[in-house]
């Protein structure tokens, strides 16, 4: 029998309002990327992580350099969308809809990994949606007055992944300096770390280990990811 996967609803709160048009399963690829960056494969599974906004209209950002919400001017057709809201240089887009996580998962909202906008900084949070009845907004600060900041419609904005709400506090860190498990990692790293300068030295060029998920020893990880295979947000019938 098959186990009913857990659902992250989408409440539209504007009749037409085509939330998996704005809405999508991140993407691997970063257009600021050169080539040899997809080796780095960490970086490449985080740009796959949760779901990404993307912007849904065209408009222009210039902060005057003051903390009231008049000194934040939005060039925009689409004031729902995006206003100056809080002042302090911010800016804020209202996303239009209230997502509802199962109990005990909150969203965590967050800047588009390895993505980067000049001149802005993207605001994170971590929200209680399996029981807040309000939607929530996306807010960023400008980093200098006067730079007038451009956003395109389609441009990612930011980052959303379901993070249960207490995982975090449920592990106990500690620092390791003696033991088994001591000795075997330390005597893994000195071989890995010979191989590495065997690579560098040769020119042998990037090692695929990682790529493969493949150890030291050349033991393949069955669970090794290379990209997060979120799943689209569909419309409930």
């Amino acid at each position: 029998m098959e186990t009913q996967r857990p659902v992250i609803e989408f409440y539209p709160l504007d009749e037409g309002l085509n939330i998996p048009a704005f809405v999508q399963p991140s993407d691997r690829l970063r257009a600021s990327f050169e080539t040899p960056m997809y080796q780095c494969l960490p970086m490449v599974t985080a740009n796959t992580l949760g779901w990404t906004v993307y912007n849904r209209f065209d408009f222009s950002v210039v902060w005057r350099g003051g903390a009231e919400t008049a000194d934040v001017v939005v060039e925009t057709d689409h004031p729902e969308w995006v206003a100056s809201w809080f002042g302090f240089g911010t800016f804020t887009i209202f996303p239009r809809f209230i997502v509802r996580t199962p109990p005990g998962v909150n969203l965590l909202v967050r800047p588009v990994p390895n993505i980067y906008k000049h001149n802005v900084q993207t605001f994170e949070g971590f929200i209680e949606t399996d029981w807040m009845n309000n939607t929530f907004t996306l807010n960023f600060r400008m980093q200098m007055p006067v730079i007038r900041v451009t956003y395109k419609a389609g441009d990612p904005l930011a980052q959303l992944v379901p993070y249960g709400r207490h995982f975090v506090e449920g592990f106990d860190a500690e620092v390791v300096t003696s033991g088994d498990g001591y000795a075997k990692t330390m005597q893994e790293f000195a071989l890995w770390r010979e191989k590495r300068v065997d690579r560098v030295t040769t020119h042998a060029g990037y090692s695929l280990d990682y790529m493969r998920g493949e150890d030291i020893h050349g033991n393949k990880f069955e669970d090794h990811v290379k990209v997060l295979k979120v799943a689209p947000i569909k419309v409930r019938e």
